[in-house]
């Protein structure tokens, strides 16, 4: 049997180039790639793209706050002591903490007779002394505070950080006698901030408090003095607010160590980024 050579279609090999033979890239031939892609790496691809759009929602409308942080004092605006003007000794306390009382109400029994009253109505908020405590003339055995007047925390702002701290910022402090993680912050807002920096002597005399007091909770060094007032909450026992609930179950008693954080500014995250 002869072939006609004639009939046959000749056919063309590309030449080799060492790279292989190209692969057909039409349509289907993708959609078939697509198809046998493992599910697992189109999920994680999904979800790269929704954190990337996260960020960039976040970076557009969300905040970043910047804060200094200072030591800080409890101060009862509205606290009165309750003292001795004689050498006695305490028969009994007649309130507990957290207790109403009012003006000329009888708070502590003297041994041989005699009771120590309420210069005022109002919480008692710190009880000194117990049964058998021997007190001298002056000593203080507790205090009564009118809830009614907002107490203030007190802060010195160290000198080089002029300018740094003004009246109407945001507050966040730190008590020691409520921790944080537990209670969450106390919350208030700076309302003043002397115009030139204060000594510890000119502090102690403004407070009334023991220079070697001051010097140990406000440090030695003088700086501007800035006055919070704390943000009123009627509802928590501390009678203000906390950035966690309701806050601790007692009231903070005068000269309580405070950790202040003032918050300076608040930027969008994309101006801290792009700060030029």
């Amino acid at each position: 049997m002869t072939i006609d050579q004639s009939d046959r279609t000749p056919v063309t090999t590309p030449p080799d180039t060492g790279l292989g033979h190209p692969i057909s890239q039409s349509a289907d031939s993708i959609d078939r790639v697509v198809r046998l892609a493992p599910k697992w790496a189109v999920c994680a691809l999904g979800a790269c793209s929704l954190l990337v759009v996260s960020i960039i929602i976040w970076a557009i409308t969300g905040t970043v706050t910047s804060s200094v942080s200072v030591s800080g004092l409890y101060l009862e605006a509205g606290a009165l002591r309750v003292q001795t003007t004689k050498d006695a000794t305490v028969d009994r306390v007649l309130v507990t903490l957290g207790e109403s009382v009012t003006t000329g109400q009888d708070v502590v029994s003297l041994e041989g007779g005699g009771f120590l009253t309420s210069p005022q109505s109002g919480m008692v908020t710190s009880i000194l002394v117990s049964a058998g405590s021997i007190m001298i003339a002056g000593k203080i055995a507790l205090r009564v505070t009118d809830l009614s007047q907002l107490d203030t925390v007190v802060a010195l702002v160290p000198a080089g950080m002029t300018g740094t701290a003004a009246v109407g910022l945001p507050v966040r402090m730190s008590v020691s006698s409520a921790p944080s993680g537990q209670y969450g912050y106390l919350l208030g807002t700076v309302t003043e901030i002397s115009s030139d920096p204060y000594t510890t002597a000119e502090v102690s005399e403004k407070l009334g408090l023991q220079q070697e007091v001051v010097a140990s909770l406000l440090g030695s060094e003088p700086g501007f003095l800035a006055i919070v007032t704390l943000d009123s909450e009627p509802s928590t026992v501390s009678q203000y607010r906390w950035s966690i609930g309701q806050g601790p179950p007692f009231p903070i008693t005068q000269g309580v160590p405070i950790a202040v954080e003032i918050d300076v500014s608040e930027q969008r995250p994309i101006q801290v980024v792009f700060s030029g």
